[in-house]
């Protein structure tokens, strides 16, 4: 670094000291007023009320901004004036020394998370006029006892803290009612909030009438058993987020459970009834459950559904079921999980678990997503189904196929990253897209490739060094049209043609750009088994570097094993002719089969060699 650059950073970090020590000397204010002569408390800089116990806002501002107030230090007491309309979101959160506030008569709307996580309020005073209160607007502080006025006719999601002591809601009010522990809309049909403390009960029996349970009305609670009665038809989003039960009994005829209703929970059992569809978003997320018994009934696992689920053992997949969403079975803590052959879609990382030892593919597989079971090779899988149409970057990264593999005629888009064990590759020219991805340090945020139907794109990432033999056959007639050789450390994309057709004289240039003399010889032979579209040129080219072979025994000896690896024992048939498998050769190439124990190898080179 030079002397200049030094001396500019240490200046910059002597001026930031120097604001910062002018800051903490800054004096602690006994009161201020805030507000006066402006339109909007918008106008009111900072560090005019940051430091103050008291804070009286002047009696001409009708609304508090949206987080005006958040994470105010030193605030013990506010004023709201007379004349005051509404609070914004987060406008008093985090407050931690506030220990009251009375709401003037003239508020009709508080918003979201207006007086959570102020640690030492204590109590809150509504007014007669209020309106409506947003989700968690009066969660996570000390108060014990709130009073709805008549007026209400809107309460957010977990508007009041489960565990508060003692709640008022006037009877005169057209929209809820209080029974016991739980507020209810008006006509019955709905339980917005139930409440811990109020009423303990062992048991929470939902009364028969009510269809709906809202957003968060259980959350945090704590009964051993709740029963939900015949008539619910839906529950709402993270209807149960967090809550403790021994079970929850679900009936027939529920129609839908929201996003992320159970996610946090604890529970010993619960059984999904015949009625549900589909398991959405994030409905366990997180959760710990012992046993989940899920029908036969349910087509769709959505995003995060069971992502991060502990405690359970076992989970028996339905037999109807299409589709597993992304993440779905993330960071599980299952040992297997048998995916039934009517899935089709399966999205990305939907099953990457580190402890999982079994999972397989379904044979009705139809898309599946950016690394969807993990990456830690550990399944065996025998061959792709052959009803794929797309398979996204490192798909099947954990599955070991053998040498060789087959993808059908459906497929239409396929990632770059082809799974580890793969030597030999069999395609059809109908194919429409290779992908990748990629990380925008912009957006923050993975975005996908496209790279056309560029196959020189596919990569196959083994630590061997050597790539991959791509067989391209035509998908109306089933024939072979040609067959090439994808080097592992050789970026020859750039050699692409259109409509599948490779620029092949650019591929045999390419062939120059080898440094390894077994990648040489591998893409040397596949261009001369199969001579589409092969120059007179190239093919001298190509016949020079067979004929010529300057390896090692043993080096020569693992060209043909990996070739063999790709194209099967029969290859070395058609080697012969370049005079490459010597009698020395075939000495190493028996020693090898030996020590892998590798027997029919072994005895086809030494039959070989006695022909």
């Amino acid at each position: 670094m030079k002397k200049s650059e030094y001396e500019k950073i240490m200046t910059e970090a002597e001026e930031k000291e120097r604001l910062a020590e002018i800051e903490r000397n800054r004096p602690v204010l006994e009161e201020v007023i805030i507000g006066e002569n402006v339109k909007s408390l918008k106008e009111v800089p900072e560090e005019v009320y940051d430091k103050a116990k008291k804070i009286i806002v002047a009696d001409n501002i009708k609304e508090i901004p949206d987080e005006f107030f958040m994470n105010h230090h030193y605030m013990e007491e506010v004023c709201l004036p007379f004349g005051l309309e509404k609070i914004g979101d987060r406008a008093f959160r985090a407050c931690e020394k506030l220990t009251s506030v009375r709401i003037p008569d003239t508020v009709t709307s508080i918003g979201k998370w207006v007086f959570s996580a102020c640690d030492k309020l204590n109590e809150i005073i509504l007014p007669d006029s209020l309106r409506e209160a947003g989700d968690y607007a009066f969660y996570w502080n000390k108060v014990k006892k709130i009073k709805l006025p008549k007026t209400v006719e809107k309460l957010g999601a977990r508007c009041i803290a489960s565990d508060i002591e003692e709640i008022e809601l006037d009877e005169n009010n057209e929209n809820f009612k209080l029974v016991g522990n739980t507020i209810f809309s008006r006509d019955g049909k709905s339980i917005v909030m139930v409440f811990n403390k109020i009423k303990r009960e062992r048991i929470y029996e939902i009364p028969e009438g009510v269809e709906h349970i809202e957003e968060d009305a259980f959350a945090f609670c704590r009964f051993s058993k709740i029963i939900v009665p015949k008539s619910m038809k839906k529950i709402g989003k993270r209807a149960f987020y967090e809550a403790l039960a021994d079970e929850i009994v679900l009936p027939e005829g529920l129609k839908e459970i929201g996003e992320y209703a159970f996610s946090r929970s604890e529970l010993l059992r619960i059984k999904i009834p015949e009625s549900i569809k589909e398991i959405k978003k994030g409905t366990f997320d997180t959760a710990e459950i012992r046993e989940i018994i899920l029908p036969d009934s349910i087509e769709t696992l959505g995003y995060r559904a069971f992502n991060s689920i502990s405690q359970t053992e076992e989970i028996k997949l339905p037999k109807n079921l299409k589709r597993i969403g992304a993440t779905c079975f993330e960071h599980i803590y299952l040992k297997k999980l048998v995916i039934p052959d009517s899935v089709e879609f399966i999205g990305s990382y939907a099953i990457s678990s580190l402890d999982l030892e079994y999972t397989n593919i379904p044979k009705s597989l139809r898309e599946v997503g950016n690394e969807a079971y993990g990456w830690k090779r550990k399944y065996k899988a025998d061959e792709f189904p052959k009803n794929l149409e797309v398979i996204k970057s490192d798909a099947f990264d954990a599955f070991s196929f053998g040498r060789t593999a087959t993808f059908g005629k459906k497929l239409r888009e396929i990632g770059v990253s082809l799974p580890k064990d793969i030597y030999d590759l069999t395609l059809y020219d109908n194919l429409l897209k290779v992908t990748g991805r990629a990380w925008d340090e912009n957006e923050k945020k993975e975005i996908e490739l496209e790279f056309g139907n560029n196959i020189f794109k596919l990569r196959n990432h083994r630590d061997d060094g050597h790539g991959v033999i791509i067989n391209v056959k035509s998908a109306k007639t089933d024939e072979l049209r040609y067959s090439i050789y994808l080097p592992e450390k050789l970026d020859i994309s750039d050699t692409w043609g259109e409509n599948f057709e490779p620029d092949f004289d650019a591929y045999d240039r390419a062939f120059e750009k080898l440094t390894e003399e077994d990648e040489k010889l591998i893409m040397a032979f596949s261009r001369l088994d199969c001579p589409y579209k092969l120059s007179d040129e190239a093919r001298k080219r190509y016949e020079d570097c067979l004929k010529n072979v300057t390896m090692s025994m043993s080096g020569t000896a693992k060209f043909i094993k990996n070739l063999i690896a790709a194209r099967g024992i029969q290859i070395v048939d058609r080697l012969s002719k370049y005079n490459i498998i010597t009698k020395k050769v075939l000495d190493k190439l028996i020693e090898r089969a030996e020590i892998m124990d590798e027997k029919e190898e072994a005895e086809y080179f030494k039959a070989y060699k006695l022909s």
